[in-house]
């Protein structure tokens, strides 16, 4: 009896959508002029959204970057010095010259990234 009575309730709820469907069909209809306008309209909004984030944009955030990028460069030449120097220290068996002077040439290294990668940089901000 529930099942029959669930049935029933379910099968009228269907009718009624579709009467509602049938009444109102004009509302669920798009004309061809309205959906171009609207999608006008979307792309207006999504240009104007797009603006306006590309205005929004800190620009210190940039700045940070580009000086940690720099600062890395400068770090990693000097890390990649030492570690050979120390290498070659102890493969050779040598005091620490190969550290002093591989620490000396890591540092330039680092040094003249650095240097190209803020030419770089002032390139493409101007």
């Amino acid at each position: 009896m529930y099942v029959a009575l669930k049935l029933g309730l379910t099968r009228l709820t269907c009718v009624y959508n579709v009467h509602l469907v049938k009444k109102n069909k004009e509302k669920f209809i798009m004309k061809e002029s309205s959906k171009k306008e609207n999608l006008d309209q979307l792309d207006k909004k999504i240009e104007e959204f797009k603006s306006k984030k590309e205005e929004n944009r800190p620009k210190r955030l940039k700045v940070q970057n580009d000086g940690w990028r720099m600062v890395i460069e400068l770090v990693t030449g000097m890390v990649l010095g030492v570690s050979l120097g120390m290498a070659l220290d102890y493969i050779v068996g040598s005091e620490p010259i190969f550290l002093i002077v591989f620490s000396l040439l890591g540092f330039m290294a680092g040094v003249k990234t650095m240097i190209a990668t803020a030419k770089k940089m002032n390139e493409t901000n101007n």
